[in-house]
């Protein structure tokens, strides 16, 4: 029998071996394809993620009874109203400014503890707001002053709370009721970029107790 010449070496299937070769480097291209996409939907997910807030401003439980009045039987009340803030959004936020405004002739404004008592990092100090923040009791316009405090971050899960105290000249009874309105303003980098921040308001209503 006559030798086989002019013929490459042939693998035992039949199949060159510059056949996996090439294959190999096509299924190696895919994956990083894929791990090119899966990367780039990632960061577009991660663009699209915000930080969404969720803002409240409610008087220290049990101070309001179910109409929302506090009632008390001096003349002058250390009003308590805690901001509370919950971040709602798929992104935690980084640094965040939470502003409290409150009638500028309000005295002894300062932030505290749960149950009035000093708050570790201090009181804060007012600074007198802008002049188109003005806040309303249904009644009457006030020019504002304003709190600042900065949390350093607002995660998604936990709930935050932030405690705020003033003092509050109370009517004679049978003579009304004081109104205060308060507003809490709240902001981040990480919220979306259409919303300048995040916005509560509030008429805390104090009344003397009848005698």
């Amino acid at each position: 029998m006559r030798p086989v010449t002019g013929v490459s070496a042939i693998t035992i299937t039949g199949v060159e071996p510059a056949f996996f070769f090439g294959a190999g480097g096509l299924v190696i291209a895919a994956i990083g394809l894929g791990i090119t996409i899966a990367r780039h939907r990632d960061e577009r997910r991660e663009r699209r993620a915000r930080a969404r807030f969720r803002v409240t401003l409610t008087p220290h439980p049990g101070r309001a009874n179910w109409g929302g009045l506090i009632l008390t039987e001096g003349n002058v009340m250390n009003v308590r109203v805690v901001v509370g803030i919950k971040n709602v959004g798929d992104r935690a936020a980084g640094a965040t400014l939470v502003n409290v405004l409150v009638p500028d002739h309000l005295e002894s404004v300062r932030w505290c503890g749960p149950n009035g008592e000093d708050h570790p990092d201090g009181p804060g100090s007012t600074a007198p707001a802008s002049g188109w923040d003005v806040l309303k009791d249904g009644e009457r316009d006030y020019p504002a002053k304003y709190l600042s405090r900065t949390i350093p971050e607002v995660g998604i899960k936990p709930h935050y709370a932030l405690y705020f105290t003033f003092h509050v000249n109370v009517p004679d009874p049978g003579q009304g009721e004081a109104r205060v309105p308060v507003r809490a303003k709240v902001q981040a980098d990480e919220i979306p970029e259409d919303v300048d921040e995040y916005v509560e308001e509030l008429v805390v209503r104090v009344a003397r107790t009848e005698s």
